[in-house]
């Protein structure tokens, strides 16, 4: 079986959001239950505590929405496998309907689009090795199924 997503994936699924969470979601309880040093700064207190727990939820939805979607994506002779490091799911080649490539930065980021809506939904996203994608190109393209 070969890895075609990269190790960063591991780093940036759990520690990056685990991380955030917890220590920015703690300055913000801190800052919410802190009462102001003196008059002066109640009113720096009362504007700063609701611009942070609305920035807080929008960094923790576009987590949600970026790195947490992230796969570990392997494959062999016939089948894609993609698992979220709690559930393994196993994929045909033939049930592979695209596989999109964009360039972040000089990062792949791949999305690979399937025919019907898998456990993991119908679209994987997963930071590509260079050195693997190939491969995985060349098996989807060696099924010889193109999009319908």
């Amino acid at each position: 079986m070969i890895r075609v997503s990269s190790n960063a994936t591991m780093f940036l699924r759990f520690f990056v959001p685990i991380v955030w969470i917890v220590f920015f979601g703690a300055l913000s309880l801190a800052m919410v239950f802190h009462r102001g040093f003196q008059n002066a700064m109640n009113e720096v207190h009362s504007v700063l505590v609701p611009g942070l727990i609305i920035l807080y939820l929008l960094t923790v939805g576009a987590l949600m929405l970026t790195i947490m979607r992230l796969k570990r994506i392997e494959c062999d002779e016939l089948f894609l496998y993609a698992t979220n490091y709690f559930k393994t799911a196993r994929y045909p080649y033939h049930q592979i309907r695209d596989i999109r490539e964009q360039n972040f930065l000089g990062v792949p980021l791949v999305d690979v689009e399937l025919k019907q809506k898998g456990i993991f939904g119908k679209r994987l996203f997963f930071i590509g090795r260079k050195s693997t994608l190939n491969q995985l190109y060349n098996k989807h393209a060696d099924h010889g199924h193109v999009e319908d």
